[in-house]
């Protein structure tokens, strides 16, 4: 290569930057709240009957977006940045799915590529958090947003349990027998959805309007803050005992207690006394309305979680990771092949090829794509990035 052509090679890459730069660098400027504002519309357009056409275009707008944003981020950067810790194990993880492509029994090449698009989007902002310079008052705005949705998701729940019939959106597929409770008016409903097109779906945002709502409780700024966090523990915990989701409850117990713990390794007595007194008061508030509304059906389910065999109760989830490590990872320590299982396949997957698999635990599906190897380097990028999250909290100065 002759000492002129880098030069030009280096202004053009330039010029490209420069021009991505100036044509969306203004909508790139506050990504973060731009994203989540993005996918949450996306969320919402999946739930209105007369778009439902457009259905797959939302959910590929949803995860793909992540993608956009790691794609521009990359093209602009400017170099210097520290990368999160976890970045080498998901550029691995990245790298093993893009070999998985060779797999002879890969689906297609189309559900396969969307396959690896999808994990592109879900551990994209591992990599492009570091290009991306957002403050700790924009990191508050990205989480005040999710807070006030999943809030707004709860309430649309509670009205779905308390008017029968009524504020329910267009559905991914028919409801059955399985997924209704019986009020205490003896009507039978379908599980309460919240903003979702699932039954039961309400259970998801009640866990993040609980986590988020008690983070904002102790730690808002402002009265109104600190008063959407308190409406969304209320309308959370009534959603999680009406939605029957025992793995969610559990999430959000587990979740609190860790949020609870940090407290306590900080020494913030004061918000841990906010937390036990005013938190408790409003789950057990929402229990007695949950109670008056569902009757039995508040309780029954979750009852389970005291009164069954603990051992029965575990194999009962356990069941499908015994199947994996009986089954599963034998056959297939190398992987399946590509896009075998999920949304990929009945979305992009050639019927006439490879079967599907069914999976219901995620360290299933990552046998599938990538084998052994894969489940192990997406459990250390985990395990990296929890623990700089654990760092972080118990570290930071108190905001």
């Amino acid at each position: 290569m002759s000492d002129v052509a880098v030069p030009t090679q280096r202004a053009t890459v330039g010029a490209f930057r420069r021009t991505l730069q100036s044509l969306l660098g203004p909508w790139f400027s506050t990504i973060p709240e731009r994203l989540i504002v993005f996918q949450l519309a996306c969320q919402i357009g999946m739930l209105i009957p007369y778009l439902a056409p457009l259905r797959k275009l939302f959910r590929a707008g949803s995860f793909g977006s992540s993608g956009v944003v790691l794609v521009y981020l990359l093209a602009t950067r400017r170099g210097g940045e520290k990368l999160h810790p976890a970045t080498r194990p998901v550029a691995a993880v990245l790298a093993l799915l893009l070999l998985s492509l060779l797999h002879p029994e890969t689906n297609s090449v189309k559900s396969a590529l969307a396959q690896i698009a999808m994990y592109v989007s879900i551990l994209g902002p591992l990599l492009w958090v570091a290009y991306c310079r957002c403050e700790v008052d924009g990191l508050r705005r990205v989480l005040l947003i999710l807070l006030a949705f999943h809030a707004l998701s709860s309430f649309f729940g509670v009205l779905q349990a308390t008017y029968p019939g009524e504020y329910q959106p267009a559905l991914a597929f028919e409801g059955s027998y399985q997924h209704e409770i019986r009020l205490a008016s003896g009507e039978r409903v379908l599980r309460p959805m919240g903003l979702t097109d699932s039954p039961g779906g309400a259970a998801t945002s009640g866990f993040y309007a609980v986590l988020l709502g008690t983070c904002f409780l102790v730690a808002g700024r402002t009265r109104k803050t600190k008063t959407l966090g308190g409406l969304g523990i209320a309308l959370g915990m009534f959603c999680l005992y009406l939605a029957q989701s025992r793995s969610r409850f559990l999430m959000t117990i587990a979740a609190v207690a860790v949020f609870v713990g940090i407290l306590g390794l900080r020494g913030q007595l004061k918000r841990l006394v906010i937390v036990f007194v005013i938190g408790q008061a409003l789950a057990l508030g929402s229990f007695a309305w949950a109670v008056s509304v569902g009757g039995d059906s508040a309780t029954r389910r979750l009852r389970t979680l005291v009164e069954d065999d603990p051992g029965e109760l575990a194999y009962e989830r356990g069941y499908f990771l015994e199947e994996t490590f009986v089954k599963i990872i034998p056959k297939y320590p190398l992987g399946a092949g590509m896009a075998r299982w999920g949304q990929m396949y009945a979305y992009f997957g050639d019927r006439n090829s490879s079967p599907p698999i069914y999976v219901e635990v995620q360290l299933t599906g990552w046998i599938l794509d990538g084998g052994i190897p894969l489940a192990v380097l997406y459990y250390l990028a985990l395990g990296m990035a929890t623990w700089v999250a654990w760092r972080l909290a118990t570290r930071l100065p108190t905001g």
